[in-house]
């Protein structure tokens, strides 16, 4: 038999004299970010149709690309490279000294790097 246990916090604040009564309650992590919500027009980077970031891409000798992200105070949150053939972009995040890979992705590769960036809340 399976039995439901729930936890209530009873606080007195000293100026009301009143009870007030508080219930934890999980969050829901079921819900992911979905590459969907990221959109890209121009250089700025979109999450839920709300500017989050800009971006500058770089191709260097046709086979290295080099990208830098900014927040929208304009400070660099991430350097990302991906080597043409390669099987990850590696990120490298200055506020944490942060180096991390992922997996490359063709289709979405942009939205899916940007994604990452925010479920990481680098963005």
């Amino acid at each position: 038999m399976r039995q439901l246990l729930f936890i209530i916090f009873i606080c007195v604040l000293p100026s009301s004299g009143h009870a007030q009564a508080m219930l934890t309650v999980k969050p829901d992590t079921s819900a992911k970010n979905e590459t969907g919500r990221i959109t890209i027009k121009a250089d700025s980077i979109y999450y839920k149709d709300v500017p989050i970031g800009i971006f500058k891409k770089k191709v260097i000798d046709k086979e290295l690309i080099s990208i830098v992200i900014y927040n929208m105070s304009r400070a660099r949150v991430a350097e990302v490279t991906y080597v043409t053939g390669a099987e990850n972009w590696t990120i490298a995040t200055p506020v944490d000294q942060n180096k991390m890979y992922l997996k490359y992705s063709e289709q979405d590769a942009l939205e899916g790097l940007f994604s990452f960036l925010v479920d990481k809340k680098y963005l």
